[in-house]
């Protein structure tokens, strides 16, 4: 590997954090050395699936990589487990199998995991493997983080038009009382009523924003969209 190449990786996944599950030793130390050094990434090492569950919903993981030759009935439990917790399930799993096993490749497939690799292996093909899943890891986040930002800049959007309107009419209306009071006109009742309503709307609108629980939008200026903020926050719909 090229030194430009080595720090490219580095720099990509040095804040990232592995879990290494095995029971063998001499294998565990020799991947969580090989991939600290040439990915960066922050290496956890446990020997069970019991401690390995703990880990998982404690810290941030980002790839976990399953020895399945341990003394458990199926290793691939971890698997299933980190697929069906909403929080976890994007997290990817490299599972290493026994070469005399090959009925394990349809057991971690059908469990969750996302590669494999047979024994024997080559540590460096454990590195290629889990660079390339992290690198898929990545992507997903990012795409995450700018689906994130959409909805965000849509809701913005949404919360600025649909308050705008109460609100300066709420300003207007100040600024009529505040004038009447300066030449001692003391009947703001009308004002006052106006004002109330303004205030009303915009709460009304706070809490249909608080009952939002589904993405719908609707089109905005030019080609920009924002949340409709009725038809997401109605539960008959």
């Amino acid at each position: 590997m090229s030194d430009a190449s080595l720090h490219q990786s580095i720099d990509v996944f040095t804040k990232r954090t592995g879990l290494i599950v095995s029971q063998n030793h001499g294998d565990a130390q020799e991947m969580e050395f090989n991939l600290s050094t040439l990915l960066g990434i922050n290496i956890l090492l446990c020997q069970s699936i019991p401690d390995a569950q703990l880990i998982l919903k404690a810290e941030p993981i980002d790839i976990v990589i399953l020895d399945t030759k341990m003394d458990h009935p199926n290793p691939f439990v971890i698997c299933k487990f980190i697929k069906s917790d909403e929080a976890l399930w994007n997290i990817p799993v490299v599972a290493l199998l026994s070469e005399n096993a090959l009925n394990n490749r349809s057991h971690a497939l059908n469990y969750g995991a996302d590669d494999f690799i047979m024994r024997p292996f080559d540590y460096s093909e454990v590195y290629s493997r889990t660079r390339a899943q992290l690198r898929l890891r990545e992507l997903y986040l990012q795409l995450l983080k700018d689906e994130r930002l959409k909805v965000l800049f849509e809701m913005a959007g949404a919360a600025a038009h649909e308050l705008a309107q109460p609100v300066t009419g709420a300003m207007a209306l100040i600024q009529v009382i505040l004038a009447k009071r300066e030449k001692e006109i003391t009947d703001v009742d009308t004002e006052m009523k106006m004002l109330y309503e303004c205030l009303q709307r915009a709460t009304d609108v706070i809490h249909k924003i608080q009952r939002i629980r589904k993405y719908e939008t609707t089109a905005y200026a030019g080609s920009s969209q924002i949340i409709d903020i009725n038809k997401a926050s109605d539960s008959n719909r």
